[in-house]
């Protein structure tokens, strides 16, 4: 069982192909999930205002009209106020929040219209975000006109006091009464820009709404997606390492190749063996029994590294490419259980005796599946090792082809990814 165990997990992770295909699968799985956790809904509100600049105190003091480029240069300040993070926190505070809403601020144009946008996870949010900033926008420009234009007034209501006061001194100087008739024929002019600036003090910030909408779009899919690539690709690139890293601690047999560096200078037959899916294989027995060493007669022992290496069908195969050149028997190494090393050796040799020039393939199971297999290799003319990919170890298949003196040549078999 622990042997079975150890096979499944060595056939996961040895071939490199499938467990970096499972470490992609399961990583886009884990990516995908993390980013449906994270993905949310959102909704957008856009309210679009038309902005008038207030009059300038300055304008209605010294009666003159406003800049043609004034507009502009307004508009231009007041989308950077509103893009601004003091703006954001008086919302916020507006709100009652701790965090500041997502806004934008954008100019349509030349016009004097700007948007005012907000982002929440839902459309009600959204538009309240929207309506505390123009609220918060409204006061601010209330505020701020208030003080430019208390600050004219302060300044007119000053020039009349001075002019009152030059009067009363001009009149006292020169023995005459004060006329105060005369006095505000000279000040009607300041007194009619004092009631111009007194009109604009309380007057309601120029901010209309032209037209307000919420718009909502779902981010989770393409968030999702990009999740599920991500983690597909880094579930790849972890798998592929621990696979790497598990063949290099492990010393499993991971390909042909690999043995063949491992063994050199044995040979290592190809092509590889498929366990229970090469049972009627003319061919592929053909192939194997081609490529052992000359001669191909007498006693062949075909011996596994392991229980599960799969002598048994390479066995199988080698004995029905012999039997097309000549006489072959066929024998299990449990045909010759109790035997000692002398009675093995008379056994093989009757064998060898009766089937003339033939061959006789033993078939040996595994290198520690009976002590039988040790007098066979003594009497063996080859030996065959068989090794099964991402089962067997190379300390394993190296043990096996120090068996006996004959010549000794590898197979290798696989049981497919869950061995």
């Amino acid at each position: 069982m622990q042997k079975r165990l150890r096979a499944t997990v060595y056939g996961l992770l040895t071939p490199i192909w499938p467990a970096t295909v499972a470490g992609i699968v399961l990583g886009a799985i884990v990516g995908t999930l993390i980013a449906l956790s994270v993905s949310a809904n959102a909704a957008t509100a856009t309210t679009q205002v038309r902005i008038d600049p207030p009059i300038d105190p300055n304008q209605i003091i010294t009666s003159s009209p406003m800049p043609a480029d004034t507009l502009q240069g307004y508009l231009s300040g007041e989308v950077a106020y509103l893009s601004s993070t003091g703006f954001q926190d008086a919302v916020a505070d507006e709100l009652g929040t701790d965090e500041s809403p997502t806004l934008t601020a954008t100019q349509q144009g030349q016009a004097s219209i700007i948007a005012i946008s907000a982002t929440e996870p839902d459309a009600e949010s959204a538009q309240r975000a929207v309506d505390a900033a123009l609220k918060v926008y409204g006061g601010h420009v209330y505020d701020l006109n208030k003080v430019r234009v208390q600050s004219a007034l302060d300044a007119v209501n000053g020039a009349v006091v001075r002019l009152r006061q030059q009067a009363l001194t001009d009149a006292d100087r020169d023995g005459v009464p004060f006329d105060e008739a005369v006095f505000n024929d000279r000040t009607r002019d300041l007194d009619g820009k004092r009631v111009s600036l007194e009109s604009q003090i309380d007057r309601a910030p120029a901010i209309q709404t032209i037209e307000s909408t919420v718009s909502e779009s779902s981010t989770g899919s393409s968030t999702q997606l990009l999740g599920g690539i991500g983690g597909g690709l880094l579930g790849g690139l972890l798998a592929l390492g621990a696979a790497l890293a598990w063949r290099a601690r492990s010393g499993v047999v991971s390909s042909p190749a690999q043995l063949q560096r491992e063994v050199d200078p044995l040979p290592v037959i190809a092509p590889e063996v498929a366990i229970g899916k090469s049972r009627r294989s003319l061919e592929l027995a053909r192939a194997l029994y081609s490529q052992l060493p000359q001669p191909r007669t007498g006693v062949i022992l075909v011996v596994g590294a392991s229980d599960g290496s799969g002598s048994t069908e390479v066995a199988r195969l080698l004995h029905g490419a012999a039997s097309e050149h000549g006489a072959a028997k066929s024998v299990g190494v449990a045909e010759l259980a109790g035997k000692d090393s002398a009675a093995v050796r008379t056994a093989l040799n009757a064998a060898i005796s009766v089937e003339g020039q033939g061959s006789v393939i033993v078939d040996g199971g595994s290198l520690t599946g009976s002590s039988q297999v040790i007098d066979v290799a003594e009497r063996a003319d080859q030996i065959l090792v068989v090794a099964r990919i991402g089962h067997d170890t190379v300390p394993e298949v190296a043990l096996a082809t120090n068996l006996g003196d004959a010549p000794v040549a590898v197979a290798c078999t696989r049981g497919g990814i869950f061995g």
